[in-house]
């Protein structure tokens, strides 16, 4: 589960829903204290939907943050990493940029 993909459609971004999203893995956030390899992203492209976000939670922080009812209350869906250059950082330290590094490795 390092990786989840959840889709906003036009509509659901006009009420808001994804103010929710960042607001609800603000508290995933806090929970890891604000750890680096904790992140949330989005496309770039504000024009093109279901625009998706990404959201970054290490194996080993899994258990302990319970993300699962943020996948579920959003219908997240496990994913393979996004391309850097084509998202944004939301919120999560800097230091995420390089969890996008981390693909490449063998």
């Amino acid at each position: 589960m390092p990786w989840i993909r959840v889709d906003l459609t036009h509509e659901e971004i006009i009420k808001g829903r994804h103010t929710l999203l960042e607001q609800a893995f603000d508290k995933v956030l806090m929970q890891a204290m604000g750890s680096e390899h904790v992140a949330l992203f989005r496309s770039k492209d504000f024009l093109t939907y279901p625009t998706p976000y990404y959201i970054h939670v290490p194996q080993d922080l899994v258990d302990t943050l319970r993300p699962i009812w943020l996948v579920r209350s959003f219908d997240g869906q496990d994913c393979d990493p996004p391309s850097r250059d084509q998202i944004l950082l939301v919120a999560g330290s800097p230091r995420a940029w390089d969890l996008l590094l981390e693909k490449s490795k063998p």
